[in-house]
């Protein structure tokens, strides 16, 4: 048994249907998997992972302690499903259409909207105000996702282990899911660590351990381009070769554990709204202060939630150089080559950088190509984190970049913002 703590005394009992409706699918397809390929498993032309070995996740109730967190799951890089531990925000109660129409929305209130259910990263998207999303997103086939809403914010609160400190400061991103259901994911891998929430309907969840089976499952860059709902063998023969899964049914108020890198396919049941918070894996756990969680193992707090203004005082800026040392390991361990030139090294914040920009990322390649053969492998992304020398070289060329792109970035708004202005005079 893990100790787990809650903000709230009281957890609410949930009803289960949808959820055994998807265990219940599940088992019936799982007849129609028949032998392929001499004594390799079945599953031919049949969605991904709904033919095993299946292997279970661990469950809690709440959030386990911060200490438990990180040394059994995010050092392990092992998943964990938290039964209503999302019940403690407030968006639990809160978000239903007839919350979301009462809100007195600026004009400014616009989401992203990817036109159709099942992912197609080459389709492009659009966006519209929120209050018409909720006017008519149960008669379409499109899917909200967009970076946490400003106007929603104050109904959500950081899970458990987030709220540490030590671990929010590497937060990478806190994004918004919203759809009528039916929605299917590409199976894809994320450059971070990743926890779930499910605020409304319910999620299921195929998991890859990429330690055991990466190989075996086709990624190019961070997606793969099999057919979820048809796995053809054929082209991608690997995948018959005994791949395990790990199959999660997630109901509203659960959040789940995804860990750095793992592969993983989505698909949504019922009206569906979900929080992800992405942070950096290596930024955490290479940092001093990953040996001082213990002092994290608190009861969350009720009232630090993703509204910035909840953060005064505590909120720091985000560490860049791990992200981008998480994208360059990404991208060495995936090309043939198992190195990373100056030329993909310039690519990896944005594009169009400008002289002054690159100029501080060259200076982060001469640093981290300590044996000067003009590549980076995968031994110096290493030494970046082992030797204080190397990473303080490398880390202050990035945190400089991160500086002038930020306020490139301002400028650049002030002056679109006064060229409107004399526009709208004239």
């Amino acid at each position: 048994m893990v100790l787990v703590f809650g903000c709230s005394s009281m957890l609410q009992k949930l009803p289960l249907l949808s959820g055994l409706v998807v265990i219940f699918a599940r088992v019936g397809l799982a007849a129609n998997c028949s032998s392929y390929g001499g004594n390799r498993r079945g599953g031919h032309k049949m969605p991904f992972g709904f033919c095993g070995p299946h292997l279970p996740v661990d469950e809690v109730v709440g959030w386990p302690l911060m200490s438990t967190f990180t040394e059994k799951y995010v050092k392990n890089q092992a998943p964990l499903l938290m039964k209503h531990a999302a019940e403690i925000s407030p968006a639990f109660r809160l978000w239903t259409d007839e919350y979301f129409a009462s809100l007195d929305l600026a004009d400014d209130a616009r989401v992203t909207v990817e036109t159709r259910k099942k992912e197609d990263r080459a389709l492009p998207a659009s966006d519209m105000h929120f209050s018409e999303w909720v006017k008519t997103y149960k008669q379409t086939d499109n899917y909200m996702i967009e970076d946490m809403p400003y106007f929603l914010s104050k109904d959500v609160l950081y899970p458990g282990p987030l709220q540490c400190d030590n671990l929010r400061k590497y937060l990478i991103k806190t994004l918004m899911w919203f759809s009528s259901g039916g929605t299917k994911s590409v199976a894809h891998t994320d450059l971070s660590d990743n926890i779930i929430c499910v605020f409304r309907g319910t999620k299921t969840f195929v998991m890859v351990d990429p330690h055991k089976h990466g190989h075996k499952v086709p990624i190019n860059r961070s997606f793969s381009p099999i057919d979820v709902d048809s796995v053809d063998f054929e082209k991608y023969p690997k995948m018959a070769d005994n791949v395990e899964y790990y199959n999660v049914n997630i109901s509203a108020g659960d959040c789940l554990y995804v860990p750095y890198m793992w592969i993983h396919q989505v698909n949504s049941y019922g009206s569906n709204i979900a929080v992800n918070f992405w942070w950096s894996h290596y930024g955490f756990l290479h940092n001093e202060e990953a040996d001082s969680i213990a002092d994290c193992d608190r009861k969350p707090e009720c009232w630090l939630t993703t509204h910035p203004n909840d953060l005064t005082g505590n909120d720091q800026e985000r560490d860049y150089p791990f992200e981008i040392l998480d994208i360059m390991r990404v991208l060495v361990v995936q090309s043939e080559s198992n190195q990373l030139t100056s030329e993909q090294l310039q690519n990896i914040p944005k594009q169009g950088l400008s002289a002054e920009e690159k100029s501080y990322l060259d200076k982060a390649f001469k640093a981290a190509d300590t044996d000067k053969d003009g590549v980076i492998s995968i031994v110096e992304i290493d030494k970046i984190q082992s030797d204080k020398t190397v990473g303080d070289k490398f880390r202050s060329a990035i945190r400089k970049l991160a500086r002038l792109v930020k306020e490139n970035e301002k400028r650049s708004e002030i002056q679109n913002s006064s060229a409107e202005k004399a526009k709208d005079e004239l």
